[in-house]
This record gives structure tokens, sequence and C-alpha cells, in this order.
């Protein structure tokens, strides 16, 4: 026998709660905000925004979110055998949300060259900020760490080719064998 759980119940009605979302845009659907980038910004800040609020208010992106708040990070110390390995492991939505943020440049774009860079940062971070903030600290750290870096070229030359680049490495390797790096802060 099969049974199928009720959803529509003769003794009960849900009437007090809105409908599901579905595909937002957190763009254009703040008009506040929108029309700050466009004062502070560039067209490409604009075009930018637009497209990454489009993707970012999907339904699959904003899943990621919740996905990734629900399975914290985890310390593994010990691999099977007793060794010590001290690696972190993320939950595959988390990682997806670090790689949607470095394709889009988030982290990268104030350092390009391209007019209203600033402001594109901004924008990309107030809006994936709407859907995990856990990523955002990795992706800003890494946007405010090209200047810090730069004050020491040899540092700068060695650090910021994989910190500037739009590839999502989340391997645990040595920054050398990485298509792209972040950068973090070690907290006790």
């Amino acid at each position: 026998m099969h049974y199928r759980p009720l959803t529509e119940l003769p003794t009960h009605s849900v009437t007090n709660q809105p409908p599901e979302l579905g595909d937002i845009d957190l763009f254009a659907g703040d008009a506040a905000f929108a029309e700050a980038v466009a004062r502070e910004g560039s067209a490409q800040s604009v075009e930018r925004a637009k497209a990454y609020g489009r993707l970012v208010g999907s339904e699959e992106v904003r899943a990621l979110g919740v996905d990734a708040n629900r399975h914290p990070p985890e310390l593994v110390s010990f691999d099977r055998y007793g060794r010590r390995l001290d690696e972190v492991r993320f939950h595959p939505a988390y990682h997806r949300l670090m790689e949607i943020g470095m394709e889009h440049r988030q982290p990268s774009v104030a350092w390009s060259g391209e007019a209203g860079g600033h402001v594109s940062h901004a924008a990309l971070e107030f809006i994936l900020h709407q859907v995990d903030a856990g990523v955002c600290c990795p992706l800003s750290m890494t946007y405010a760490g090209i200047p810090a870096l730069r004050t020491n070229p040899a540092l700068a030359r060695l650090w910021e080719a994989k910190l500037l680049s739009d590839k999502y490495d989340p391997r645990f390797l040595p920054m050398e064998e990485k298509a792209g790096c972040t950068m973090g802060m070690a907290m006790t």
C-alpha cells in the first residue's frame, strides 16, 4: 500500500501566509538600490547588478543559501586512519555560492579598472548578502586584501593574480597549484 501525505485538508486551509516567492529580481525589485547604483556607478555597474540580481534572486540560488546555512562547516581533524587533516569541509551549496561570487567577479571587479568598479563590488555584495552572508565574508575579505597586499610589492606579485581570478578553487592545495584563491582570517 502506498501512502501520500495530505496537503489539502477539508478542515484546515492556510490563508494567513503569502504564496511562495518564486524567482525574484533582487536588483529591479529594490527601486532605491537600483537608483543608487545607476547614480553612483557606471552603465556596466547597472548591467552587472541587473544580471546578478536576477541570478541570485532565482529560487535555485536562494535555496543554495538555505542549504549553506542548514549545513554549517565541519572541522575534520583526522582521516579514518587517524592521520591529522585539520580540514574544514563545507556543504556543496556553500561552494556553489562561492563559485557564483567569483565567476561574477564580486571580489575583483573593483580592481579591474572598470568604471564604477567599487560601486559594482558594493552592489554585488548587497545582492548576495540577501541570500547568504556566510560566503560574503571571504569574498569581501578578498576584495579588501588587495590594497593591503599592494603595500608590499613582492607579496602583491605573489598573490594578486590568484586573488583577482574569477575561478573558485575549493581544493586544499598550495596557492601555486590553485586556479584562484580567496583571503580569509583565522580566528581563535
